[in-house]
């Protein structure tokens, strides 16, 4: 239960400072509410991905 209101607050503090989190284990973004699979990019903002080899 700790742990996910830490996670949560943390997600907060980086929505607010601007900052996406992507989650690659499950390939989720919490800051977006939206999955990989979709179109993460706003109007005058992209998201770069990048993928190790």
């Amino acid at each position: 239960m700790k742990k996910s209101i830490i996670k949560k607050i943390f997600i907060k503090i980086s929505k607010i400072l601007g900052y996406e989190i992507i989650d690659q284990n499950e390939f989720y973004s919490p800051t977006l509410e939206k999955s990989v699979d979709e179109k993460l990019s706003n109007l005058n903002k992209s998201i770069v991905l990048p993928l190790g080899e």
